[in-house]
Formats: structure tokens, C-alpha cells, sequence
């Protein structure tokens, strides 16, 4: 009986959206757009969070296409003039920004971020 409990207790346990002993919670929050916020905005903001809040924590606040280019960080429809986008092209291969034990980002992630700055 105490052997049922425990498989029970962990089966319990191990029923979960993340793991908790990683701290990955934040992967999982809901996140609150403004009303109007495109989709290429809030698809862009959950790669550019999972990607670069760890070391660019104050964009977390930015969530208008407006915030990003009053923050100089976006130049829509000038690609090569963003400077979101001349970050990430400016390492190999895109997305390399964080060396280290960061994960280097796929280019289908990044060309979502192209697809929401424009040309």
C-alpha cells in the first residue's frame, strides 16, 4: 500500500507545465499585449524574451511596435537600419549574439524577427 501511495505521489509530481527546478516558469506565463498588438509583434516578442531577456531585461517592457522604435531598437520596413536586427545579422550564424551556454537562435526564429521589422 505505502508502495501504491508513493508511485501515486510521484505521479502527482511529475504532472506539470515545467520544471521547477530550473526556474523555466517565466517560459510558461501569459503574456498581456496591448489591444491592436499584430501577431508578427507578440510571435517576435516571446522569441526575442526566450532569447534575450537574460541579458536585455528591459526590453520586457516593450510590447508596441512604437516602444521598439522609440527605444531605437526597430526601423520598420529598414531591416539593416534596425538596430535589433544588425545584431543578430552581425553574428555567425544569426542569432549567435550570446556565446557561451546560451542556444545559438534557429533561422526560422529569425526570420520571424525579419518578417516583423520588414525588408
Amino acid at each position: 500500500m505505502k508502495l501504491l501511495g508513493l508511485v501515486f505521489i510521484l505521479l502527482i509530481a511529475s504532472c506539470q507545465d515545467y520544471n521547477s527546478n530550473s526556474a523555466d516558469e517565466s517560459r510558461y506565463e501569459e503574456i498581456s499585449f496591448p489591444p491592436g498588438a499584430s501577431a508578427e509583434l507578440q510571435a517576435s516578442y516571446r522569441i526575442i524574451k526566450d532569447r534575450c531577456f537574460v541579458c536585455h531585461s528591459e526590453w520586457s517592457s516593450y510590447k508596441t511596435d512604437q516602444q521598439w522604435v522609440d527605444a531605437g531598437l526597430v526601423d520598420f520596413g529598414q531591416a539593416s537600419n534596425s538596430s535589433l536586427i544588425y545584431r543578430l545579422k552581425n553574428f555567425s550564424p544569426p542569432g549567435d549574439m550570446p556565446t557561451g551556454a546560451y542556444p545559438t537562435m534557429p533561422n526560422s526564429e529569425y526570420q520571424k524577427l525579419l518578417d516583423w521589422v520588414g525588408p
